[in-house]
């Protein structure tokens, strides 16, 4: 299968920025799009998160619309993936 990203290893501020080397090796995101290295689709990933959901995630609604994580899980939708980077981001404590 592809190659597992780790997003844990690129340091972030409290508004979920990244600052990425500008080092280019590209990477194929799960939505099909190419990123110049790894902390840029790490970067997006936080990003895309922060923005819909501003708060810690208690709940996610039960529709299936599948998203593919880069840690080569996938999740039921889209707030089931983000609720598993806030934990990464250390919003909240993993069930």
């Amino acid at each position: 299968g592809p190659p597992i990203v780790n997003c844990r290893k690129y340091p972030h501020d409290k508004h979920g920025q990244i600052r990425c080397p500008r080092i280019h090796r590209a990477v194929c995101g799960t939505d099909g799009l190419t990123y110049g290295n790894e902390c840029m689709l790490c970067a997006k990933i936080i990003i895309l998160c922060i923005f819909e959901f501003t708060k810690p995630i208690e709940y996610c609604p039960m529709n299936y619309d599948p998203v593919c994580g880069t840690d080569g899980v996938t999740y039921g939708n889209k707030c089931e993936f983000c609720k598993r980077q806030q934990v990464f981001m250390g919003k909240h404590k993993s069930p």
